[in-house]
């Protein structure tokens, strides 16, 4: 296995099981069939990889990753496609934060060589009918890349296809607003980013379950703008909600409820409350050293929060620990 199992990616696994349960039966070829359990049992990030490339195998592709019978078959293959490009994603930006060694090096090259043929599928394909799926693509290689005004120039091309496709009022164009809305974040158009979120938040409270986790994705959004424009009570309400729904739906200590810990502190401390900021880190540092090697980025960004909360508390002996800690 490339990396130990609690650094395990469980994007790239998650979306390789909908691949499989979207696809199984249809697919004939049982050559084909070994190859992907073979792969899936193997269980790790280059093995899950293999899944989706497996999945967009000339073999398979004809039968049925990309629908053109009816529009709900359309719709889950673009859901399906985006949730492909996002787990990727993921992985490819935690590789640019990590080590460079040869065996990251050949695990990028791997990786990008699936979401290249990915992106390839959905421009070549005739029957794809999820061409906007490009403007994803580009816009989230653009966000990890810090161009922040060419992603938000794709993200909007992507919610404009959503809105024509699918209304103004569907979960398909919140989703698109909800990238928007971190585009916008990271470019400084915080007015704007606010009117987008509470749109994308109006639109899912009204149509999904309150604990849906695409809800505690807008309310993540949501937080992290009101932090930016100095609304720290306000930014306080949606990282809690968000984090509320994570702890009815994720496991135990899962990353991402880390993360709604993590967004907390950071939001006391902009509010200048380290006390609470530094109570907040601890529970997401303590949550990630479970889950994530003690190298991981995310390691290292709960230890260099901390060290801040510790030096405005006046600790400089704590600060200087964890700041050596975060390099």
């Amino acid at each position: 296995m490339l990396r130990q199992e609690k650094d395990y990616n469980w994007r790239i696994r998650e979306v390789a099981f909908k691949g499989l349960h979207r696809l199984w039966d249809r697919i004939k070829d049982p050559k084909i069939k070994t190859q992907i359990q073979a792969a899936f049992i193997a269980k790790s990030v280059q093995t899950d990889a293999r899944v989706l490339e497996l999945l967009h195998s000339d073999q398979v592709k004809g039968t049925s990753i990309y629908e053109s019978s009816n529009e709900e078959a359309n719709r889950e293959a673009a859901n399906f496609i985006e949730q492909e490009v996002n787990a990727l994603r993921d992985e490819l930006l935690e590789l640019d934060q990590g080590a460079d060694n040869e065996e990251t090096r050949q695990r990028k090259k791997y990786l990008e060589s699936i979401f290249n043929k990915i992106q390839d599928n959905v421009r070549n394909d005739p029957n794809a009918n999820v061409k906007d799926a490009e403007y994803l693509m580009e816009g989230n290689k653009e966000l990890g890349s810090g161009n922040y005004g060419q992603a938000v120039q794709q993200f909007r091309k992507y919610a404009e296809q959503k809105k024509l496709k699918f209304g103004e009022d569907s979960i398909e164009y919140a989703n698109a607003l909800d990238f928007l809305v971190r585009g916008l974040e990271k470019n400084g158009f915080y007015d704007e980013a606010v009117v987008l979120a509470t749109k994308s938040i109006k639109i899912k409270e009204a149509l999904l379950d309150p604990e849906d986790l695409e809800l505690a994705t807008s309310y993540q959004n949501f937080g992290l703008v009101l932090k930016s424009k100095g609304k720290y009570d306000d930014s306080l309400t949606y990282h809690n909600k968000c984090l509320e729904i994570r702890k009815v739906k994720l496991i135990t200590n899962h990353p991402e409820i880390a993360t709604a810990y993590h967004n907390i502190g950071n939001t006391y401390d902009g509010d200048e409350k380290y006390r609470q900021a530094l109570e907040n880190h601890k529970i997401a540092l303590s949550m990630r050293m479970e889950k994530l090697d003690p190298d991981h980025r995310d390691v290292a960004a709960s230890y260099n929060s901390m060290a801040n909360a510790y030096y405005c508390l006046g600790d400089r002996d704590e600060a200087n620990v964890n700041y050596h800690k975060a390099l």
